[in-house]
């Protein structure tokens, strides 16, 4: 009975689709303070199409570094898409300790140990709290 409660859960569940793109400026007023690009992270619901959590950022790096308020729009009843661009350990941990669902694609190189039912600890040393990893093959 758990099971199917949860499934019906599940099937209530908006998709959440987050990601990030990078806006070459052509300002010369910008370009002579220093500043050639800037990132936009955003998300939408697709259920509703509403755009909570768009945020711009005038600095280089990693989306794992700039995406809080874009994650932090992912609201109760949706399912967070994120591509690895989102993929650290802090990111995560602060997800997964708001009790939001989420699926990202881990880097190649990630460590994780597996312990019983689908769960697994995240990182080399299990710095990262217990998820459920999916492992898929096409072909």
């Amino acid at each position: 009975m758990k099971e199917i409660n949860q499934k019906c859960k599940f099937d209530e569940l908006a998709l959440f689709a987050l990601d990030s793109t990078t806006i070459t400026l052509t300002s010369k007023l910008l370009w002579n303070q220093g500043i050639h690009q800037v990132k936009l992270l955003s998300g939408i619901n697709l259920m509703n199409s509403e755009l909570p959590g768009v945020s711009l950022h005038f600095a280089k790096g990693h989306d794992s570094k700039y995406g809080n308020e874009t994650v932090e729009s992912i609201s109760a009843n949706a399912v967070g898409r994120m591509d690895r661009g989102f993929s650290s350990h802090d990111k995560i941990r602060q997800i997964s300790q708001k009790d939001k669902h989420f699926f990202l694609r881990l880097n190649n190189n990630e460590k994780f140990k597996i312990l019983e039912e689908s769960q697994c600890c995240l990182g080399a040393k299990g710095s990262v709290s217990v998820i459920r990893v999916l492992a898929f093959c096409n072909g």
